[in-house]
């Protein structure tokens, strides 16, 4: 069995999420829709009909029960699977510290 050398431990959730690639201009680009298949404080695991390039940056909304947070980040995992979907690893950068306490007490609230 493989060892888990993440720093935050992956929640299962089905969560609606946008994906926008930041240009040279820093602005953002609708890229993907698609849902969340876990997520932790440190990013998501998301599955999507389109790919993001490793490496990319984006900015994505993820809703959270009642709350829509815009964390940036980095596509770090990419997979295409069958019926044209990709799973990617987004992992968070620069995240604000109010979406910080809204993923972790989404988190709590989705271990109960």
């Amino acid at each position: 069995m493989g060892e888990e050398h993440r720093k935050a431990p992956r929640v299962v959730s089905l969560n609606l999420v946008s994906v926008a690639r930041i240009d040279g201009t820093g602005v953002p680009t609708l890229d993907a829709m698609g849902r969340t298949l876990n997520i932790s404080e440190g990013g998501i695991k998301f599955e999507a009909f389109t790919s993001i390039p490793l490496t990319t940056e984006v900015e994505m909304g993820i809703a959270l029960g009642e709350d829509i947070i815009h964390p940036r980040g980095r596509v770090v995992y990419l997979e295409e699977l069958e019926k044209g979907r990709f799973v990617m690893g987004l992992r968070f950068f620069d995240l604000a510290p109010q979406e910080l306490d809204l993923i972790k007490g989404y988190l709590a609230r989705k271990k109960q």
